[in-house]
């Protein structure tokens, strides 16, 4: 049986830069403008400063897709939760990824698999966005991010060894009513960001690697600029948004994660 929940029951109105909800999603109904303001974070196209291998030997490659769709005027984001059969951050809220097998050409072909093994998504429904910026997620991985659009009526059908749920929920609700806690780390404090919601009245807890990579998403999808107030580590780096954060960390977490 599959279970894919499409209610939000605590959820409210986009209120960023103006913009309504509906406005917001007329705003970015076409696929190709999609795909333009997501082609300056592409690693591929040479626009990103792409990070060398060397930075980490130390570290397991892996990818995982950030699926998004349009229904009702709506972008909406493809979660799931972990199965408490895995060995790792079981019961968690995650998005279908795995770590690379020699047999994948790249991380897109790694994410794609990865998402047909866990949820049945086919290849052939998988329109390539970009890929992102890596990650450093413990306990010693390198995650790429592989943003896609699916079709709206994808049924998913989780294997239940690695999927315990598939869900949904609207992509702007990562735009807004985040808690943050922040951790000591290498000696810098780094923001976990939390996005609590209730679906069909059950709690989902979108945290960390799962939570930024969602909210990075969103503000690229309803074009923010980037800027998110209330993280204690956008005070470590120069730069005063989201993307800028997220490269300080990296480069900070892999120089570090070697001691």
């Amino acid at each position: 049986m599959t279970v894919t929940y499409e209610g939000l029951r605590t959820h409210s109105s986009l209120a960023l830069q103006g913009m309504t909800s509906s406005e917001a999603g007329r705003e970015v109904d076409d696929i190709t403008d999609i795909r333009q303001r997501f082609h300056r974070y592409d690693i591929r196209n040479g626009a990103v400063n792409i990070p060398s291998d060397s930075l980490y030997p130390h570290l397991k490659r892996a990818s995982v897709l950030v699926p998004i769709f349009l229904k009702n005027q709506q972008w909406r984001i493809l979660l799931t939760v972990r199965s408490h059969k895995l060995r790792t951050h079981t019961g968690s809220v995650a998005l279908p990824g795995g770590l690379r097998d020699d047999s994948d050409v790249d991380e897109v072909d790694t994410a794609i698999r990865e998402a047909e093994e866990e949820i049945g998504l086919l290849r052939r429904d998988v329109t390539v966005l970009a890929v992102l910026f890596p990650n450093i997620v413990r306990p010693g991985y390198i995650v790429f991010p592989v943003v896609a659009v699916i079709p709206s009526w994808f049924q998913a059908r989780p294997n239940p060894d690695e999927v315990a749920t598939v869900f949904d929920l609207p992509l702007d609700t990562f735009l807004h009513d985040f808690r943050v806690q922040n951790w000591s780390m290498f000696s810098i404090d780094i923001s976990i960001v939390h996005f609590p919601r209730f679906v069909d009245s059950v709690k989902m807890d979108i945290w960390g690697f799962t939570a930024r990579l969602c909210m990075w998403t969103a503000n690229i999808v309803y074009n923010t600029g980037g800027t998110i107030g209330g993280l204690s580590d956008r005070r470590a780096c120069a730069g005063d948004d989201v993307y800028s954060q997220h490269r300080f960390l990296f480069y900070y977490l892999c120089q570090h994660s070697r001691m």
